[in-house]
């Protein structure tokens, strides 16, 4: 019933983590049923959730962490986006790259903001392909941020922007299936400490 329905805490620094699918079907049962708080009734995961504040207690360390309801029912998925396949069990997979074909406008807009932006002298050969990734979860995060955003920033104030990442091969599964996050990022550029960093220009992000 609650599959399209994802639960997580999200931390100081912006990173989140899923909740088990157990918690998470729990947790969306007592908000369903209007319930004031959601009480983990696993001794080894002591925690109570208070639905108003939308803020998880831990009661072992006594920490006070922010959680997120998403919702990934259809209506939520960009248009553009085509069918998430199924897997041997019949499954909707979590994760779908998209190649996109060159003769297409959405892979003619994106090559014109990075040839735009590849700026400095820089220049490259050729690419190689531009692939679309569609990660429900990942975009149930973004809209429920996108709307938190909207809603604190006065009418007219830019809340997005275009950016660049470069990265190394051998971390694009892990950013495809969790999004940015810290614990992998910084193996090529790290001039303001550990973190994940983005770029205006792609001729930047190109040297990593």
């Amino acid at each position: 019933v609650f599959k399209h329905i994802h639960w997580m805490r999200e931390f100081s620094d912006g990173e989140t983590e899923d909740y088990d699918e157990l918690f998470s079907f729990e947790i969306e049962q007592a908000y369903q049923q209007k319930q004031s708080q959601y009480v983990s009734s696993d001794p080894a995961e002591n925690f109570t959730i208070d639905f108003a504040s939308m803020q998880e207690t831990d009661h072992n360390s006594g920490e006070k962490t922010k959680v997120m309801r998403v919702d990934l029912s259809e209506e939520e998925k960009p248009s553009n986006w085509d069918k998430m396949p199924v897997d041997s069990n019949g499954k909707e997979v979590h994760v779908h790259l998209v190649t996109l074909q060159a003769n297409s406008q959405e892979y003619k807009d994106v090559e014109s903001r990075f040839n735009v932006t590849m700026t400095m002298g820089s220049s490259y050969s050729q690419i190689l392909s531009i692939q679309r990734l569609q990660n429900p979860i990942l975009y149930g995060q973004y809209i429920a941020r996108k709307k938190e955003m909207d809603k604190r920033n006065p009418s007219g104030h830019q809340n997005e922007l275009c950016l660049w990442h470069g990265t190394s091969p051998n971390v694009l599964n892990n950013i495809n299936t969790q999004g940015f996050n810290r614990s992998f990022q910084g193996k090529n550029g790290v001039v303001y400490g550990q973190g994940v960093y983005f770029a205006r220009d792609a001729s930047y992000s190109t040297r990593y």
